[in-house]
């Protein structure tokens, strides 16, 4: 590719921390999921119903006000 378009050098500082930081990431989740494989879906439901709260909050709210 370089000997095609030597430009292509110029992408490659910029490239690499992506890349870096995309491996970091993967290697982060599949050692979370090794060690506690439900962490994610337990976070989720949580997150999930306190969404769900604050929503029948909100609702209960505008239907005081009306």
């Amino acid at each position: 590719m370089v000997h095609n378009n030597p430009r292509h050098l110029l992408y490659l500082p910029s490239c690499l921390p992506v890349a870096a930081i995309s491996v970091l990431l993967i290697f982060t989740g599949h050692q979370l999921t090794a060690f506690n494989p439900n962490y994610l879906l337990k976070t989720y439901v949580a997150k999930e119903k306190r969404m769900a709260t604050a929503v029948c909050y909100q609702s209960d709210a505008d239907n005081l006000q009306n």
